[in-house]
């Protein structure tokens, strides 16, 4: 599971660098492309992957309070 990697795994996840030969996990991420705004280290580090003005990866269908595509306007 990805909790007993580092978060140097998560960072190559994001960035679509992650080697999937490491480990028979990331063969079933393999296929997967993900991203986030922001990563929070468990040291309370902050690394910025996308522009607060652009649309990360992640961000797919998505509402709030009856409101469509909130997305396109919000971070994660």
């Amino acid at each position: 599971s990805p909790a007993q990697f580092k978060t140097g795994k998560v960072q190559a996840f994001f960035q679509n660098q992650l080697d999937t030969t490491e480990h028979p996990y990331f063969l079933g991420i393999a296929d997967l492309r993900v991203s986030a705004h922001f990563l929070i280290e468990r040291d309370g580090d902050v690394i910025q992957f996308v522009s607060c003005l652009d649309r990360a990866w992640h961000a797919g269908v998505s509402s709030f309070d009856e409101r469509e595509g909130c997305n396109d306007f919000s971070v994660a």
